[in-house]
């Protein structure tokens, strides 16, 4: 029989070492451990471990507990479960959420109970929902378990994740019609503290300020969720709050106040749906949901054009919090490109776009198949390179852009929409 020698357990004591320098190399050494094979015994002893205090670290981004937490989750096992219950009070808020991590990942129905009963003290973030969301065997653990969370105030930092958690199983038909009902308290209570917020902050002519308050786009998410939520369930408080909330400016939260309207059978002004699918934001979106509601004659004959959808195709993807992370003050076609593909002609839409008091940038979306028009998802190729825009001829952009995907498309033929071309 081969033995193994414990490489966690030598370090724990230098981790709680008077030294800063032992503690630091102690902490790199078990970071390295990340990247290796590890042993049960090694993770149990990091699990054990990482519920005791520690001496502050060098960076405030390194966390023992969080580190051991990972560790363990190396190799989870089961028997974890009561120590992660012992000690989860004792926990930082990111070694809390490593916890959680580690309760998903362990994912037996032990585990996902013990993870919705520590959920309503954990500090920290509840990100480790978004892997249960296509779990329909745990369904009925979560819920009703977690919908009660949605209506205390100090759990808000996990609305979000328990809302679309929920909405993703009401979505899949994992909900029975009982929960459905039940949950309806707990909805409104979180929709009425996020709209008391939101409403007031409504403006009458521009909404783009919204991009620079991180509060209001925390609350306009979870309320999005909610109001999407919504459109599946059955309740006359249900209906009044999605009546008032066509009264929104924010074209976001019109989306899903409409949308949800719709699939419970009630009826939108014409004029409610022209003002999502005039914001570059939501009209791809809507035209989305109306289809698979198939209600796809609802959405506005003005905006149903591929130029029009690539738009906002392009504008989706510089909102990207890797890109802009915002809409762009201003966005102009350029042209249309037939471009020839392994699978027959599809059309690619240059754009250029700009922030205020910036240069002009281009970006490219597309491709959309010809015989499949209009379209709101095309080949996956929108994207730009924030290449400025005087820097190339405008075919240059386009092929630039195409060049990246490694498909050796080519152009066709091309359609100039914008004569001045001038920055």
């Amino acid at each position: 029989m081969l033995f193994h020698r414990n490489r966690v357990a030598p370090l724990i004591e230098a981790l709680q070492s008077a030294d800063a320098e032992s503690r630091q190399k102690a902490y790199r050494v078990l970071q390295n451990l990340l990247d290796r094979k590890i042993h049960l015994d090694e993770a149990r002893t990091a699990l054990e471990a990482a519920g005791a205090e520690y001496p502050l670290q060098e960076s405030e981004f390194d966390d023992p507990q969080r580190l051991l937490l990972q560790i363990a989750a190396k190799k989870p096992d089961p028997t974890f479960i009561p120590v992660i219950e012992r000690d989860f009070g004792r926990y930082s808020p990111r070694a809390q959420t490593a916890a959680l991590d580690l309760l998903v990942t362990i994912s037996t129905p032990n585990a996902i109970q013990s993870l919705c009963a520590l959920l309503a003290q954990a500090e920290g973030d509840a990100s480790c929902l978004a892997a249960l969301e296509s779990r329909t065997e745990y369904a009925p653990l979560l819920f009703p378990t977690l919908l009660s969370l949605l209506a205390r105030q100090e759990n808000a930092h996990h609305h979000f994740y328990i809302a679309r958690l929920y909405l993703r199983h009401v979505q899949a038909g994992d909900v029975p019609k009982e929960v459905l009902a039940e949950s309806v308290p707990y909805v409104l209570a979180c929709y009425d503290s996020l709209a008391s917020t939101l409403m007031p902050q409504q403006k009458p002519h521009s909404m783009r300020w919204i991009w620079d308050d991180e509060l209001y786009m925390q609350a306009r998410e979870i309320a999005g969720v909610l109001l999407d939520l919504m459109g599946y369930l059955e309740s006359p408080e249900v209906r009044q709050r999605l009546q008032a909330a066509l009264a929104y400016t924010d074209p976001y939260l019109l989306l899903y106040a409409a949308c949800s309207l719709l699939r419970l059978g009630e009826s939108v002004p014409h004029e409610t749906l022209r003002r999502i699918a005039a914001d570059a934001e939501t009209r791809r979106w809507l035209f989305e949901y109306l289809q698979r509601m198939e209600l796809a004659h609802l959405f506005p004959e003005e905006y149903r054009n591929q130029a029009a959808l690539a738009e906002s195709d392009m504008v989706d993807w510089l909102i990207f919090p890797t890109e802009l992370g915002r809409p762009p003050d201003e966005i102009q076609l350029v042209g249309v490109y037939t471009i020839e593909t392994g699978d027959g002609l599809a059309d690619a839409y240059l754009f250029r776009f700009r922030m205020e008091g910036e240069d002009w940038e281009a970006g490219l979306a597309g491709l959309y198949p010809l015989e499949e028009q209009p379209l709101i998802h095309g080949t996956g190729d929108t994207f730009s390179r924030f290449d400025k825009w005087q820097e190339y001829p405008a075919e240059e952009h386009v092929d630039r852009i195409l060049d990246l995907s490694g498909h050796g498309y080519r152009i066709v033929r091309q359609v100039q929409y914008v004569e001045d071309f001038a920055p």
